[in-house]
Formats: structure tokens, sequence, C-alpha cells
């Protein structure tokens, strides 16, 4: 059946093929004929050719009016300046009719041509009044149509991608959007797809990057990430670049067993860096919200010190747990910091007892938001440098997305996010200006990976980047960047894809995005004539109106595999058009996934806690002696409060009997101290190095020396005689 029907398909195919080039044809005539220069030129053109033909055929009719042999060259003349007159006319006024005038002076040459067939005089008088009555068809005005004078104009699919299709050529990288091959220098503008659930904002998105993705190779000055917002772009992004190793992959979602870990440490590797790595960590507080100076700076300079003590004394070797480790105790923070004279600064902050346990607090609450994400970097298999990234290329990091927790803040994967997209923020507007696309930033659902796009968004085009972003609603943008912020990021998005909207607030946004245009609106007006019928007149009147209304916007029809509709959206670049993609071209732009690979493979519970720093980790830091030296310090306080509590016990329990002793028991009382005592030393001498442990000698209390034999045991001491 398929080899019966295969003809027809290609017969339906092919004509497809010849419908969508014949309109592409036509929108790129439409689109050149729409400048003054080039009709004139063409109007030019036509009559010198006719002026020759027309001479030619004259010169060979019958010679009865040998002089007229000139009359071809008066006509063209003529037509010439009155078709001038006529364009100047059509663009001053009535722009609408520029179709139509060509169709007059089309028609009005083949009319002329025959006439000169027939005879010189025929053909001359012809030529000289015939175009009178165009100019008084055009010079009238359209009373029954609207006329637009300025603004926004929503053209055809055809007519709005001459301007892509003009500057690309056999070596132009392009990507498709809205029907069209977009230049890739475009993407410097950015570009950003509006649409509710369902309206084809992944399948936008995914075609964006079916297009770019596979020129990021290793080898090439060309990087990207990619914000898995739906924990399902992994199959995709091997569908689309393979796994030939021409490009690496890299999971940067915790959750994922196969994520990799950041090297903070090799990413650091001058003082301002740690500048900028704590103040990442600790981001300033966001536009609508108040925070004490006093305990957004104090704690800030505690997490720079820590960071500051791991890039001097283990460059290169330490990692987030370390940071997160050390603010476990406020004793081990202090012994730390405090045995380097670079890092001591920091104990003066915490100097207050007022404010030590607020300030401690502080800084110790922001950095257990990382102690989930610490301890899951802990098993990672491998570690990227982001420096190294930014430099080499080649390499496609994914971002994840925690789709159980809420995106707050406090969440593990949410955390990591911020701190990645801000570095990679700094680093790539660090990068020299270039105007090739070099990095390329693709962030579905935006609103949910909290981005700072400001900066971003308004400098990064100079430095090679692209960002294709989406999302929902425009309130949830609101609610991060707040009103002012999002209109400055939108402003820097160039190529706007609307598609179909849930909410009027956006609709409503997205209409006034579009834009507005100015019009000469024929209000129609009725009067009785002799009672005989209706005389209907209009009324011209100028309006501004909207290009494409809220409710136009909202109406749009989803994508329906059932019922085969396809993709339907506005597209807003330097022109506005609609577009729709039908049934069998949405098909042919979807984009394979490669099912070898899954799109998520958790992690095991166990992995989520933090370990605690073992003797392998002090050497690994250099930090072995500070902490055997507070140990013993921390049991030695333990054993002294244990002696001063065991011998305020034995002495409430003896009550008054006790309270006259004899030297037997003051001798027993000290033997079982002094085992308590052995005991205690030998718990220190499990942790202490063995070189302290002469220290712990010399702690210890030494034997009371005899007291006098006066005493007897349980005799009271004599008193006055009674005689």
């Amino acid at each position: 059946m398929k080899n019966i029907l295969a003809p027809f398909v290609s017969l339906i195919s092919s004509i497809r093929i010849w419908n969508k080039r014949r309109q592409t044809f036509a929108g790129d005539l439409e689109a050149l004929y729409e400048s003054y220069k080039v009709n004139v030129l063409t109007i030019f053109a036509i009559l010198a050719l006719w002026s020759v033909i027309t001479t030619f055929k004259v010169s060979l009719q019958p010679l009865l009016h040998p002089e007229l042999i000139w009359t071809p060259l008066v006509s063209s003349i003529w037509l010439f300046l009155a078709a001038l007159y006529t364009v100047n006319t059509v663009f001053r006024q009535q722009r609408v009719k520029l179709l139509q005038f060509w169709y007059w002076f089309l028609a009005n040459m083949i009319i002329i041509s025959i006439c000169y067939s027939l005879d010189a005089i025929i053909g001359i008088l012809v030529s000289i009044f015939l175009p009178c009555y165009r100019l008084k068809w055009l010079n009238a005005v359209s009373d029954d149509k609207d006329k637009f004078v300025r603004g926004r104009k929503l053209l055809k699919p055809a007519r709005a991608g001459y301007e892509y299709r003009k500057k690309i050529n056999h070596s132009t990288e392009t990507f498709h959007l809205g029907g069209h091959d977009v230049p890739l220098t475009k993407a410097l503008t950015h570009c950003v797809t509006v649409g509710t659930t369902g309206s084809g904002k992944s399948v936008t998105q995914n075609r964006i990057m079916a297009d770019v993705l596979p020129l990021v190779k290793v080898g090439t000055n060309r990087r990207a990430v990619v914000y898995d917002a739906k924990l399902d772009v992994i199959s995709t992004l091997y569908g689309i670049c393979g796994d030939s190793g021409d490009t690496n992959i890299v999971i940067l979602n915790p959750k994922d067993r196969r994520a990799v870990a950041i090297d903070i440490a090799a990413d650091i590797n001058c003082p301002s860096d740690i500048e900028t790595f704590s103040n990442i960590m600790m981001p300033p507080p966001a536009h609508n919200e108040k925070v004490d100076k006093f305990f957004r700076d104090n704690p800030l300079q505690l997490l720079r010190a820590a960071v500051e003590y791991f890039y001097y004394n283990a460059p290169g070797v330490w990692e987030l747990r370390d940071i997160v480790n050390l603010f476990e105790s406020e004793e081990v923070f202090k012994a730390i910091l405090g045995s380097d004279p670079r890092t001591r600064y920091a104990l003066g902050l915490l100097a207050t007892d007022g404010t030590n346990a607020n300030i401690f607090s502080s800084v110790r609450t922001e950095v257990y938001k990382y102690r989930i994400l610490a301890a899951r970097w802990s098993h990672a298999p491998k570690k990227i440098s982001l420096k190294q990234w930014i430099k080499e290329g080649g390499t496609i990091m994914v971002l994840g997305r925690d789709t159980i927790q809420t995106d707050t803040v406090g969440t593990s994967i949410a955390v990591l996010n911020r701190f990645i997209t801000t570095s990679l923020a700094q680093l790539i507007l660090s990068q020299p200006d270039t105007k090739e696309p070099s990095t390329f930033l693709f962030f579905d659902e935006m609103h949910t990976i909290k981005l700072e796009l400001v900066d971003l968004a308004t400098q990064a085009r100079s430095k090679g980047c692209c960002i294709f972003a989406a999302f929902q609603s425009i309130q949830s943008l609101n609610q991060f960047y707040g009103s002012d912020g999002v209109e400055t990021i939108m402003g820097q998005f160039n190529l706007k894809n609307i598609l179909k909207l849930g909410d009027t607030a956006t609709a409503e946004w997205c209409s006034k995005l579009i834009g507005e245009a100015e019009i000469i609106h024929a209000d129609p007006n009725y009067e009785v004539v002799n009672d005989i019928g209706e005389k209907k007149g209009f009324n011209p009147k100028l309006q501004t109106q909207r290009v494409v209304l809220a409710s136009e916007l909202t109406s749009i029809p989803e994508i329906d595999s059932k019922e085969r509709v396809g993709l339907t959206g506005y597209y807003l670049g330097t022109n506005v058009y609609r577009h729709t993609y039908k049934w069998q071209e949405l098909n042919k732009i979807f984009v394979n996934k490669d099912l070898g690979y899954e799109d998520f493979e958790p992690i095991p519970k166990q992995w989520e806690e933090l370990l605690p720093w073992t003797p392998s980790d002090w050497n690994r830091l250099g930090i072995s002696q500070v902490m055997q030296h507070l140990q013993f310090k921390m049991q030695a306080e333990q054993l002294e409060n244990q002696l001063k509590s065991g011998s305020y016990a034995a002495r409430s329990a003896g009550g008054f009997e006790n309270t006259f002793t004899t030297e037997d028991d003051d001798d027993d009382e000290f033997e079982n101290l002094e085992s308590q005592e052995n005991q205690g030393s030998n718990l220190v001498n499990k942790f202490v190095n063995p070189k302290l442990k002469s220290l712990v000698n010399k702690r210890s209390p030494k034997k009371p020396p005899a007291r006098s034999n006066i005493f007897k045991k349980r005799q009271p001491p004599p008193g006055p005689s009674r005689n």
C-alpha cells in the first residue's frame, strides 16, 4: 500500500515545497520593492528596454509615416515621468496601493505595445492619455479601507523573513525560528519565548538547541549551559550531539549519580577571587528584602577569612565540605583561623560577647544552606573548573532542578544554580570583546532558576554570549526581578517568541510589547437619498490601536497530536508576524532523543550525609597540629570539670559525718580520685599527639602531704575538761 501511495506522497511534498518557495519569492519581492529607489530603477529599466524594442518594431513597419520613428522614445520619456509622479504619490499618501500601481503599469505597457504594433500614431496617442486615468484613480481616496500611517505592522511570514535571507550565504551558521533560518549572529541580541504549558516552548527551545549545540565541539572556542528544568534534557542532548566525544556533556545536578563537582579551589587564584566567591555564597539581599548592614557585613568577613585560610594553607586541595565543617563549632573556627596571622583578624569580629553568638549564627545559617550540596559533592567522581570551562570550550554543562522540593533559596540545587550562574556571569563578562557567538545559555522556565540576568543581559552581547530563555508568566519574573528589572531585561531580548498564553496579565503585557499602529480608519455612515435607497459614505478618522490584542494571544490553539493541531505563535524581531507550523511540518522539527541515556539517575540517600573531618582530612588541609592541640585542650577542660564535680559530689554525699576526716580517709579519697584521673588521661591519650602527653602529667594533682596523727579515726578532738 505504501508503494502505491509513494508517488502521490512525493507529488504532494513537491507541491508543498514549490508553494513554500513561491511564498518566499513573493515575500522577497515585496520586501525589495518597499524601497522607493528600487521602484524607480525598475521603472527606468523597463521603459528603456521597451523603448529599444518598440523603436525596432516601428522601424520594420511599412514606411507610411517614416517621420514617427522617434515616437517610442518620446512615449517612454513621458511614461517615465508619469510613473515617477505616480510612485511619489503612492509612497507619500497611499502606500497600500503600491501593488495595484504595478498591476496598472504593466497592463498599460502591454496595451501601449499592442497599439504601437498596429500604428505608431495610435501608440503615441494612447501612451499620452492612458496614464491620466491611472493618476486619477490613484489620487482618489480609498474610503472603504483602513490606511496604515505608522507604527508596528503585522507582516506576512514570507515578507518578514526577508531581512534574514539577505544576510545568509552558503557559509552562514543559522538556527531555525518561526519558519525561517536566522543567522547565528542574530542570537547575540538574545531570544526569549513566552508561552503557557502545552504552547510549544520546549519544542521551540529544542529546535534551537538542535541547530546551535552541534557547533560546541572540543577544540573550538564555544561552550554552552543548559538548564534542565523538567529533568528530560539529557537524552535530548545526546540525541543532538551524540556520544562520539566531540562534545563533552557534564551533568551538574547534585541529585544525579553522574554529576560532577565544581572545583572551587582551582577557580580561586587570587584574593579578589576570594571576595567574589564570598559574595556569591552570601549574596546581597533582594530588592524587596531589608537586612541590617552589621549582620550582613560581619558574617561576610568571617566567611571571607575562612576561605582565605584554606587558600593560603591548603591551595588547590580544599573543597566546599571543608568550609561547612569549619563552621560546625565556634571553638574549631577560632582555633584554626587564630593559627594564621593572616586570618586572625576575624577573631576580633567575635570579641563582643553580646553579639558573638548572633554573628556566628548568621554566617553558619548561610553556610549550612550548602551542607547537603557539600555532602553530595564529596561523592562526585570528578571535578570541573569553571575557569577551565570558559577557557577551553567544547563542553555543555547541564544544570538541574529539584522538582520535589520548592525552589527556595535554601534547597541544595537552588543554591548550586545560583552559585554557578553568578560565577559564570562574572566569568563571561570578564572575557574580551568579540563579535562571534561563542557562549550559549539555554534557560527554560527561567523564573525557577532565579538567575541574575540584569548585568548579563545588558553586557554579555559584546562578549559573544547568546541567551535563549523561556518562561510562562510575567508575574513570576516580577516577584524576583521587580517590574523595573523585568523591563530592563526584556528590553535586551531582541527576538521574542509569543506562543499561546494562559493568563490575561501576561497576554496584556505581550500585546503591549508587540506595539501599536496609527491608522486612518474608514468609519461608515449612511444617508437616505430620495426615499429610494441608501447611500453609503465613509468618514476617515485617525486612530491608534494595538497590532495584536491580548485576547488573540490567549485564544491561540494548543498543540494537539490527536487533532493534528500545529504550533502557532507571534514572532517579534525587527518586524512582527504570525506563523503556524502545520502538524506535518512540526514532525520534522521535533528532536529525537537518545534513549540509551537516562534523563535522571538518583543518588543513594546516604550521599546526603555530610562526613566530619578525619585525621586524613587534617593532613590534607594542614591543620593536624591545631586540631590535636584543640582536642587536648577540650579533653583537659572536660577532665577538670569532671574532677571538680566528682569531689563536690563525694563531699555532699558524706553529710556531717564526713565533714571531719582522718588521714586514712584522705588516703582512700585520693586513691579514688587518682584512679579517675588516670582513666581520663588514658581517654585524652587516644586523641592527643604523643609529644603532648607530658603536658597531661604536668597537670596531674600531687599527693597531699601527710597530716598530723593527733586525731584518731572517728574520735572527736579533745575538748575542755569537765572536772
